[in-house]
Formats: C-alpha cells, structure tokens, sequence
C-alpha cells in the first residue's frame, strides 16, 4: 500500500461515511487520486461503496465487521 493509500484509508473512520471530494479536500490529494484509490479498495472489498439520494457519485464507508457468539 503506498502512503497516499494509507493515508485516504487510514483518514476513514468507521461508522461514517465520505465522499471522494471530502477526502480530497481533507487530505489535499488531487480527486483523480483519491477515486483512483477508492475504486481499488472497493473492488479490493476493504470499503463499502454505495448511492445516497442527494448526493453526486458514490459515497464510501469502510467495511463494518460485526462478530456474534
């Protein structure tokens, strides 16, 4: 993982949900970048992408692990 990667993964918090322009502004990474890294840790399956209403694009999450006994 290269240290733009870390950096944008290890800026999301679970149980919070950010847009690739948020993370972009936040991290003062290029947005081209930032949706390039998205799009690998989605398809990866270290986050959750999905579709809010109001909202242009994807809206990303990090992954929720859950544990039952």
């Amino acid at each position: 993982m290269t240290g733009n990667e870390q950096a944008v993964i290890g800026h999301m918090q679970p149980g919070r949900t950010y847009t690739s322009e948020a993370l972009s502004s936040a991290l003062k990474l290029s947005r081209q970048v930032v949706n390039k890294i998205l799009r690998s840790a989605y398809r990866g399956g270290v986050i959750d992408r999905f579709s809010e209403q109001g909202t242009r694009g994807f809206v990303y999450s990090t992954k929720q692990f859950g544990f039952s006994f």
